[in-house]
């Protein structure tokens, strides 16, 4: 049970920090099969005869996970967890003893076949015996979800660990997904090694498996681009075909073992019957025989293995520069990677802030234009005021000419009644001169003076009337002069202002043509 933290194998089954930074290594497959099976170098692998006991470690190698809280998911998963269950089947040989069959099965990623055999016949002393061994392996694998930096907030964090684990998620996703594209492709290349992850997975994506893939998606609306992506995953993982065969292969057991099985029923047998004591130092003599033998050819087997550990030494010496260069290589590759994926967001912020910049200024923009047409709208409205205000300013001057017309008629009029009240004064002095020359006359004159005097009033009553109707027209007319005065001083203030707003509307549309 180990997770991927950071292109990092860690052990889970172990206590956290104990056993880390695991390495890959690749072996044959059981059975004699093609070579590209993949193993961990210093996992812990651990036997279990229960499922209580299995459930048991898987749930002390969970307590061992890297979580962390981020703006998407309170628990959030910062590695790759991978758990393997490998199952093996072999035929007991000893004699009378039940043959325990069983098969190896179950779903998930990397799902080996399994199966049982009948046990073979108890064989001779000569005899080599082959019994068959089906071999099943289950890997269950949980894979962190690939994420935004700025939607999950690892951007914001300022000692930049869970922006490297977003990086090395991502990255090992992005490998993934190569690679199910490379297989669904059939493409003559399969990019395994780019990642920790896809090295590791490489018999249960492309060898001999039966493989299961589960998506999770969300129904929001903000999740859409996420969803979409994680179904585009999955389509290309559909479209991988896969051909699972059964591990099974054949052992050939030693004859002298087999014997000695024998043997040792035997004895067990006879230990309950008379003599018994004697057949057994019968028996452990020949087993002492037996064991030299072995322990001669365990000799020549040892000269022969050290001779294999020294060649196998020189190669393995080889093979770690190769696994060094190609490790330099890697990490080089991932820099590489991280320098990209730090160019892309700082392009990717700038996009932001030129499209931020822009979407503010087409705002402005567009207040300016607003701004502009209300203008226009105030400008015409003011033409329209002016143009309403020269129209009342002209009849007011139309209206003054004729009160001057007017009062220039009833001076004409004042002038005639003055010249009549003179030419009235003379006749009656002339009419007094009258009658004081005949009584006749005075009579008459007296009458003429009445009729004079009746005309006199009546002279004077228009007069006054004309005298009335003049200051009247005198008021009417400084009136007049003044609202005129109060006109043009409006008048010109309106036209201030108009071209106060024609400087104000000629510079915006100098702002808005720039």
């Amino acid at each position: 049970f180990v997770q991927i933290y950071n292109e990092q194998i860690d052990d889970l089954l172990k206590p956290a920090g104990a056993n880390t930074n695991l390495r890959l290594k690749n072996v044959g497959t059981v059975g004699g099969g093609p070579a590209g099976t993949v193993e961990i170098e210093g996992a812990t692998s651990v036997t279990v005869s229960s499922a209580a006991a299995l459930m048991q470690l898987f749930n002390d190698g969970r307590k061992n996970l890297v979580y962390a809280e981020t703006r998407m998911n309170k628990s959030s998963s910062r590695s790759h967890a991978v758990f393997q269950l490998t199952v093996q089947v072999r035929a007991r040989v000893l004699p009378n003893a039940s043959s325990a069959a069983a098969d190896g099965g179950g779903g998930g990623v990397g799902e080996g076949g399994g199966g049982g055999a009948q046990p073979p016949q108890p064989p001779s002393e000569q005899q080599p015996v082959e019994a068959i061994v089906r071999v099943g392996k289950l890997t269950l694998v949980d894979l962190a979800g690939s994420e935004r930096v700025k939607r999950s907030g690892a951007d914001a964090d300022t000692s930049g660990v869970r922006f490297r684990e977003a990086v090395n998620i991502n990255a090992s996703l992005l490998g993934l997904g190569s690679v199910m594209k490379a297989l669904g492709e059939r493409a003559r290349f399969i990019p395994y090694r780019d990642s920790k992850l896809t090295l590791l997975l490489q018999d249960s994506l492309g060898g001999n498996s039966r493989t299961a893939l589960v998506v999770c998606v969300s129904p929001a609306a903000a999740d859409q681009s996420e969803t979409t992506g994680t179904l585009e995953f999955g389509a290309r993982a559909m479209k991988v075909a896969l051909h699972a065969s059964v591990n099974e292969g054949s052992v050939t057991l030693d004859a002298a073992r087999i014997a000695a099985d024998l043997e040792e029923v035997l004895r067990m047998r006879a230990q309950s019957q008379p003599g018994g004591q004697l057949h057994a130092l019968q028996s452990n003599l020949a087993q002492a025989e037996a064991r030299l033998a072995e322990l001669a050819a365990e000799r020549e087997a040892n000269a022969k293995a050290l001779a294999e550990a020294e060649a196998l030494s020189a190669r393995s010496s080889s093979l770690a520069s190769e696994r060094d260069a190609v490790a330099a290589e890697k990490e080089a590759l991932l820099e590489q990677m991280r320098q990209r994926e730090a160019a892309l967001r700082a392009a990717t912020d700038a996009m932001t802030k030129t499209r931020a910049d822009l979407s503010a200024e087409l705002d402005a923009r567009r207040k300016l234009e607003g701004a502009l047409a209300a203008r226009e709208a105030e400008l015409s409205a003011e033409r329209k005021r002016r143009t309403a205000i020269e129209g009342a300013q002209d009849s007011m001057r139309d209206s003054l000419d004729a009160l001057r017309a007017r009062e220039a008629e009833l001076g004409a009029e004042l002038e005639a009644a003055r010249a009549r009240l003179e030419m009235t004064e003379a006749s009656r002095a002339a009419t007094e001169k009258m009658v004081q020359q005949t009584e006749a006359e005075k009579a008459a004159a007296a009458e003429a003076l009445a009729a004079e005097a009746e005309a006199k009033a009546s002279l004077q009553l228009q007069l006054a009337s004309v005298q009335a109707e003049a200051a009247h027209l005198h008021a009417v007319r400084k009136e007049r002069s003044a609202t005129l005065a109060a006109l043009e001083a409006q008048l010109a203030s309106a036209e201030a202002d108009a071209s106060e707003k024609q400087r104000a509307l000629e510079q915006l549309e100098e702002l808005h043509a720039s």
